[in-house]
Formats: C-alpha cells, structure tokens, sequence
C-alpha cells in the first residue's frame, strides 16, 4: 500500500470532543487551514455522521460521555473503509495505559492536551502507510506534544 496523505483543500475531518467550545475552536483552526470541518459531542452522534459523511480523518476525544473515544475508534476501524480514515486521538489522557489503549484500537496517532494547532495540521498533512516498524505512529505522535 502506497503512503497516503490527505489533501487540505478536499479533506473533511471531523473533530470529536464533549467540550462544544473545544471542538468548535480546533474545527474553526482548521477551516482557517482549509479543511472542511464537523463536529460531534459524543461517540454515538460522531459514529452517526461518519455513516452518513465519511470524514477523511477523525480527531477523537477519549472522554466522552456515551462511548469512550476508544471505543469510537475501534468501531471506526471495523467500518468496512475504516482502514482510510485517519484516526488521532486528541485527549488530556495521556498515561501509558491510554497510549496503548489507542495504538490496539488502531488509533494513527495519540496527542496529548494541550496540542499546539499547527501540529494538528501538520499531521493532517502528514503522509501516513506502512511504516518501517508497524509499532511505530506516524510522526512519532505517541509522546506527550505540549
């Protein structure tokens, strides 16, 4: 499978947080970047608009109040294109339990809160595929980034 990469101007990423407030300043971030934005506020009503508009990335909260994010995430992958969606966790959780939680869900990628927007953006754009070592996330994001 070749690298892939998502194309600002096209893509629709869809951001997931309890907090409205949150979620629509890092979806309004990324307007400004280009992107076409959603928003969700909690895992049932994001897997709702996943189905019905298939986002080209998903930056994914883990507390939420329905479903957790990671379980959000793993019912992302199980969809049957869910392998083409670029899954970022974007949490204040950030242990190492958590870190491993996302990477067996399938997660591409963990950020911790407070994320500076530029990163978000840059690992939008990032390319992403098979890496050299499949236990290693593109951009190395698997660390605390503050």
């Amino acid at each position: 499978m070749a690298a892939m990469t998502i194309d600002t101007a096209a893509a629709l990423v869809l951001v997931v947080d309890d907090s409205a407030d949150a979620a629509e300043s890092l979806a309004l971030v990324l307007e400004l970047e280009g992107f076409r934005t959603l928003t969700a506020h909690d895992g049932r009503s994001a897997l709702d608009r996943i189905g019905q508009e298939r986002p080209d990335a998903v930056l994914l909260d883990l507390g939420l109040p329905d479903l957790d994010g990671v379980e959000v995430g793993r019912r992302i992958r199980a969809l049957a294109d869910g392998d083409g969606i670029l899954i970022v966790a974007l949490s204040g959780h950030g242990g190492q339990d958590d870190l491993a939680a996302t990477r067996a869900a399938g997660f591409d990628a963990h950020l911790v809160k407070p994320v500076d927007p530029g990163r978000i953006v840059a690992l939008l754009g990032a390319p992403r595929g098979p890496a050299a070592d499949p236990g290693t996330p593109i951009a190395a994001t698997w660390s605390k980034t503050r």
